[in-house]
C-alpha cells in the first residue's frame, strides 16, 4: 500500500515511481481517496515522466466512479504517481496499491 507522507494529513508533495517486469503493465487501485476539490490533486502518468503527453489520470474530490478506482499503463512497465496537495485541511489524501498485469504475448 502507498499513503503520502502525513497520512492521514497529507499536506506533503510527493510522488512514487510503481516499476514492473519489462515485459508487465502498472496497474493501480485507489482503495480511499479524499481530497479538496479545488486544491489537492493525484496526477497519475504513465512512464517515468510528468508530462502532459503520458497523463493517465487527475483525481480530485472524494466521490470516484468505480471505472476510474482501478488505473492500468497501457504499454510501460513504469507509473509515476504524484500527490500535489495545496492545503490538504480536514482531508484523508489517498491510499493506492499497485500490481502487474502480464502483456499476452500474440
Amino acid at each position: 500500500q502507498i499513503v503520502p507522507p502525513g497520512f492521514p494529513n497529507p499536506n506533503i508533495p510527493c510522488e512514487y515511481r510503481l516499476v514492473v517486469e519489462p515485459d508487465q503493465l502498472v496497474e493501480l487501485t485507489i482503495e480511499s481517496f479524499e481530497s479538496n476539490t479545488c486544491c489537492d490533486y493525484l496526477y497519475i502518468f504513465e512512464g517515468p515522466l510528468a508530462t502532459p503527453a503520458s497523463l493517465l489520470s487527475i483525481l480530485k474530490g472524494a466521490d470516484l466512479p468505480d471505472e476510474e478506482r482501478t488505473i492500468t499503463t497501457k504499454s510501460s512497465n513504469i507509473m509515476l504517481v504524484k500527490w500535489v496537495p495545496k492545503g490538504a485541511i480536514n482531508v484523508r489524501g489517498f491510499k493506492v496499491s499497485g500490481s502487474f498485469l502480464e502483456l499476452l504475448k500474440v
